[in-house]
């Protein structure tokens, strides 16, 4: 009975796990060092100059949304190809939480996260 109570309580207080802990944003840390400065597009937009941070929504990823495009005058460009994979932590610990929250996790699209995180440039010139 005791260890039901203990089931019953850890599936209320943590439901969705990846939704509440990681959010539905990664950070990719962008810098380089050839140019200092360069433009960052993500699928065609202009975001930042590098050295700069863009947060990808984890759902837009997972739709195939998932190119950078590192910019600047006088150099080829850098395209970046982002990856999803799953976060096995998260989807262990909602498993043993009951299959609701993973099944927010999943819908949400948090149970994934995004790669690379950290983006070091160094652009070719033309």
């Amino acid at each position: 009975m005791k260890k039901l109570i203990f089931i019953l309580s850890v599936a209320v207080l943590f439901p969705s796990c990846a939704t509440i802990l990681a959010g539905n944003e990664t950070k990719i840390h962008i810098k380089g060092v050839d140019p200092a400065r360069a433009e960052i597009y993500y699928n065609g937009s202009y975001v930042t100059t590098a050295p700069g941070t863009v947060l990808v929504k984890k759902g837009a990823v997972n739709r195939g949304a998932n190119v950078l495009y590192i910019k600047s005058p006088g150099y080829k460009d850098q395209t970046v190809i982002l990856h999803r994979h799953g976060m096995v932590g998260f989807i262990l610990l909602d498993i043993l939480c009951g299959v609701v929250p993973l099944i927010v996790d999943i819908a949400a699209g948090t149970i994934t996260t995004v790669s690379p995180k950290e983006i070091n440039y160094k652009l070719e010139k033309q």
